[in-house]
């Protein structure tokens, strides 16, 4: 499929008949409509991370063919950039499942009808390791024509998020062992296939559910999916707010999933209600709604709260006039 900008932009946000409008005070309603969010982003991101890891595959067996010894006795030329490249297709598939769950929500009609968005749609998996020639040198934002300024800044983390440097170091040191050890050629490509299988266990620091750090094995495929579950939870907010805020609504409530995963600093602001604009607190930070960008990533990462807006009388019983 093609990745060049729409010919034309998407049309404007259908007004308040839209179902993201209709779902706004009420918190089952949200939490759905996230869920829904999560789902289709996350099988997208899912699908990209195996075209990712087996462009890296295909990288690393041709660096095996041609050997060369670099500083510190390691085996190969397989690089970082190399990786890079094949990462910024992960974000430009990514970008365009976030832009059509944005599409999505806020034009489907009170009757259920979805105009079919004028606007990017995900490179076909054949496509991901090559970037056409007048295309190099742009963002995936602008490769995919999105300028909606919370979009772009959402690729901008994408891009710089540290999944393709631990990427390159499960390679390297795959290439390392097997320099030190003396493997043969059939070792070496068995040990890569298992360092870049999606459910392989790396270690790395990862969060835990009250953002500290707790050093375990984690797989690719897990670490994809926080970064659906992050971002998806980050993008309805942000639209939630804006509607909120669009349709005039005195007051907003922070509602969290009450079970055994949530942390302990969104369990805390679990229903705490304050006026549109205004910030709740949240672990001793300001948050403008769940997954808020401007918050430390311990506050944002695997989010699955969601925002509501409070009506006059809503807002009256809450204390806010």
């Amino acid at each position: 499929m093609s990745t060049s900008p729409p010919s034309s932009p998407p049309p404007p946000p259908a007004p308040p008949s839209t179902e993201l409008s209709e779902a706004l005070t009420s918190p089952g309603r949200q939490l759905t409509l996230r869920a829904q969010v999560e789902a289709e982003v996350n099988a997208e991101v899912l699908l990209a991370l195996a075209e990712v890891l087996v462009g890296v595959r295909r990288e690393a067996f041709a660096a095996l063919d041609s050997p060369v010894l670099v500083a510190g006795g390691g085996l190969s030329p397989f690089t970082l950039g190399a990786v890079l490249r094949i990462w910024d297709r992960f974000v430009e598939r990514a970008g365009a499942a976030l832009w059509r769950s944005q599409q999505t929500l806020t034009h489907t009609t009170a009757r259920g009808t979805t105009p079919a968005p004028s606007g990017p749609s995900s490179p076909s998996p054949s496509a991901l390791p090559t970037i056409p020639p007048s295309m190099i040198g742009q963002t995936a934002a602008q490769r995919l024509g999105i300028t909606d300024p919370y979009l772009v800044a959402t690729l901008d983390r994408i891009s710089t998020m540290d999944l393709p440097s631990q990427i390159h170091s499960s390679v390297v040191n795959v290439f390392t062992e097997a320099t030190q050890s003396r493997w043969n050629r059939k070792t070496i490509r068995e040990a890569l296939f298992t360092a870049l299988d999606p459910n392989s266990g790396v270690m790395q620091r990862e969060l835990d559910a009250d953002g500290g750090l707790d050093s375990r094995g984690v797989s690719w495929e897990s670490i994809a999916e926080r970064l659906a579950r992050t971002e998806s939870t980050a993008l309805f907010s942000h639209l939630t707010e804006t509607e909120i805020a669009r349709m005039n609504y005195p007051g907003k409530r922070w509602v969290a999933v009450r079970d055994t995963r949530t942390r302990s600093a969104h369990a805390a602001v679990n229903g705490t209600a304050v006026r549109v604009g205004e910030a709740f607190i949240v672990g001793g930070y300001s948050m403008q709604y769940p997954g808020d960008p401007a918050a430390p990533h311990s506050l944002r990462a695997n989010c699955r709260c969601i925002l509501v807006g409070l009506g006059r009388s809503s807002a009256r019983s809450a204390g806010i006039r």
